[in-house]
């Protein structure tokens, strides 16, 4: 209601998605002139992986270069569906699959990772990273990045992911359903299908040639149409149009009020 409130108020709106807009559009009663999307900015070359921090934190972990690694970084709560990743990953490891997973981030739902890791409901393949300062370095270790999130407004871990040249598994929720393209520069499963995100995963860990292929073209898709130079030209020339029409002269002069 707040928000709402406020719109009314505002030239335009800034949505970082179409979900996002379409979300407050049919909430507000305002005219969809009045909402501009501008998506997120990514520097992609600061997520080109390094072959070297790989290699680091792969003999860190204890994980061989030629073993599957499934990554996650972001907030751990019910939004981001980390349970329904668990649990995927559970029915791999009940099925004989030998697929890797590091967890990194934090938040209320840490205390059930470090239980299913503890009561071993992973295998010996889950471990938990806390909170994560180098996320390239993570991404660079990894084979296959997982977001299940339920809900989102851009999905910025899987925009990095997908900078960093990896295969992103993702829910078909708001956000994520804006930047990827099932088949092409992602895979998608429905939110909170555990079965279906487990087979897609099994399907990407088993197929080098697959990730290799939806890697680079998400990397390519980031670039072209998520760059941090199309973002500030995006707000530059929305800035120059909303000026124009703010100082453009009123057909009718506005009557003041005053006595002559």
């Amino acid at each position: 209601a707040y928000a709402r409130f406020l719109s009314g108020y505002c030239d335009r709106i800034i949505c970082v998605s179409p979900s996002v807009r379409d979300y407050h559009l049919a909430r507000s009663g305002l005219p969809k002139s009045r909402y501009t999307v501008i998506r997120g900015g990514i520097d992609a070359d600061a997520f080109a992986r390094s072959k070297g921090k790989r290699i680091q934190l792969r003999g860190e972990w204890g994980i061989a270069d030629d073993q599957p690694l499934v990554a996650f970084v972001g907030r751990l709560d019910h939004q981001e569906g980390i349970e329904t990743l668990l649990s995927a990953m559970s029915h791999l490891a009940a099925r004989g699959q030998a697929i890797h997973l590091v967890i990194g981030g934090d938040g209320p739902k840490r205390h059930i990772i470090e239980n299913f890791i503890r009561h071993g409901e992973g295998g010996d393949y889950c471990r938990m990273l806390g909170f994560v300062n180098d996320v390239q370095a993570v991404l660079s270790a990894a084979d296959i990045f997982a977001m299940p999130s339920r809900w989102g407004g851009f999905g910025l871990a899987a925009a990095e992911a997908m900078a960093a040249s990896l295969p992103v598994v993702a829910a078909r929720s708001p956000g994520l359903r804006d930047i990827i393209s099932d088949g092409e520069t992602g895979v998608m499963v429905d939110p909170g299908d555990v079965f279906g995100l487990a087979a897609r995963i099994e399907q990407l860990a088993h197929d080098p040639e697959l990730r290799r292929k939806l890697g680079r073209a998400a990397r390519k898709h980031v670039r072209q149409e998520y760059s941090v130079e199309s973002m500030v030209a995006a707000h530059e020339r929305l800035y120059v149009e909303v000026a124009a029409d703010t100082l453009a002269p009123r057909s009718q002069p506005i009557d003041a009020g005053w006595d002559e």
